[in-house]
């Protein structure tokens, strides 16, 4: 089950009422803005109005792919969801991102905008973090998840790094594990599936996964 329905969802239910309204002032900011709206904010103010302007499009553009479009970001950040099995929204500082456009040719600016909002609505810090902690760091934030089937984030094999690990019980229902990954770089704290990748580095069975879980379940 993919979880960008997930996301989009997690973001329209934060305020029904007047979500449409301030999407659709959001949109016309960045087409259209006055003199007043190209002032560039102290956070990006290596970017002349013009740079901002198009910084602001790719921006919207790319959070548009997450039901996230429509957003000022004059204060140097958008809300986003991010996080599973349940997206919580989390605000994503824009300021790290304008400093790599600035330093890129501006043809590269919505690759560069897509793949950070991208990362960060999937939790792929948090999921490369886990690879890299040992089980014994990251035990206390573990708690096991039940399914009916394999969950899968991406279009991919489920036994594929990047999915979440899943393996088979004798009900017929699968274990997951989840991740409370402490905030870090910035980061905040978002839940998230442990990925194949780190129980791989973990060097632990999925035989041991399902004896260390039986307690927790």
């Amino acid at each position: 089950m993919a979880h960008e329905h997930d996301r989009t969802e997690a973001y329209k239910t934060e305020d029904r009422t007047g979500t449409t309204e301030r999407a659709e002032a959001g949109r016309a900011e960045v087409s259209g803005m006055g003199e007043a709206d190209r002032s560039v904010p102290g956070w990006c103010a290596f970017f002349t109005p013009d740079e901002y302007v198009r910084f602001a499009q790719e921006v919207d553009e790319a959070a548009g792919c997450f039901g996230a479009d429509g957003q000022n970001i004059a204060a140097g950040h958008v809300t986003l969801a991010a996080g599973a099995p349940e997206p919580e929204l989390h605000e994503f500082d824009l300021t790290e991102l304008a400093g790599r456009c600035r330093a890129s040719d501006i043809d590269e600016w919505p690759s560069l905008c897509f793949v950070a909002i991208d990362e960060f609505s999937t939790a792929q810090p948090q999921r490369d973090w886990l690879t890299l902690a040992s089980f014994a760091e990251v035990e206390e934030l573990l708690e096991p998840w039940l399914a009916a089937e394999p969950e899968l984030m991406f279009e991919a094999e489920p036994d594929a790094a990047d999915q979440p690990f899943s393996t088979p019980l004798e009900d017929g229902r699968y274990l997951h594990l989840l991740a409370a990954v402490p905030d870090f770089d910035d980061m905040p704290e978002i839940t998230t599936f442990v990925p194949n990748s780190a129980v791989q580095a973990w060097g632990l069975s999925a035989e041991k996964l399902v004896r260390w879980a039986s307690p927790h379940l």
